[in-house]
């Protein structure tokens, strides 16, 4: 069995049209009434709000982007793709081809991907951006975007049985990590968008080894 174990960084928005368009949609609670009361609400918290809400288009796939995407085979060393985002997903498509193979009697052979919320953010993050940026995406790899698709080990979804970001019983990579190998991260998804590309690359590299090595201890590998 081939394995691949994926991790994708994503940054927010840095478009003016897409900030002001996020920025705009920024108003004071419904609750505050009085003319004093919504400026001051602007005057305090308006800004970083409009803040934030450029920051969260880092988790959607229509504004934000790409950073880079970790990939690790098997147990040898993690990998960074890093550099324009178009170019990412060409050479991250093009990895995958690589490894997508047949067998004597012309049957696909198709590796596993492993990866942490993979089904939920990652996969559907990458298909959805080479949507955007009109990057085709090999024909095969439909078979990851399947709910109950045997070709994907999220260790997410196998530990918490859930498959909706968010839902009841989530589980961090974090708390995996420190329950099943005594180790934790060295940062958080939010915590990455503040760091250089080199901390990121290191930070993106380090949960693919995290998770590779959570996918064997819950597969019994280890």
């Amino acid at each position: 069995m081939t394995i691949i174990t994926i991790d994708i960084e994503s940054d927010y928005s840095h478009d003016p049209a897409v900030i002001e368009r996020v920025c705009s949609k920024v108003t004071p609670p419904a609750n505050y009434k009085s003319e004093d009361a919504i400026e001051k609400w602007w005057r305090e918290k308006g800004n970083d709000q409009k803040v934030e809400a450029q920051r969260k288009t880092a988790l959607e796939p229509l504004y934000g982007s790409i950073k880079m995407i970790g990939y690790q085979f098997n147990d040898g060393e993690p990998e960074v793709l890093t550099g324009a985002e178009k170019d990412i997903l060409e050479r991250f498509f093009s990895i995958m081809n690589a490894l997508h193979k047949t067998d004597a009697d012309g049957l696909p052979y198709v590796p596993t991907i492993v990866g942490h919320n993979v089904k939920a953010f990652d996969l559907t993050f990458i298909r959805k951006r080479a949507i955007v940026l009109g990057v085709k995406m090999p024909n095969w790899m439909g078979c990851y975007y399947t709910r109950y698709s045997t070709d994907v080990f999220d260790t997410q979804i196998e530990w918490s049985g859930q498959f909706v970001y968010g839902a009841a019983g989530y589980v961090k990579l974090d708390d995996l990590a420190f329950a099943l190998l005594g180790e934790t991260k060295n940062g958080d998804g939010a915590a990455s968008l503040d760091m250089t590309d080199s901390e990121c690359a290191e930070y993106c590299k380090e949960d693919c080894r995290l998770t590779y090595e959570i996918f064997q201890k819950m597969t019994g590998a280890k």
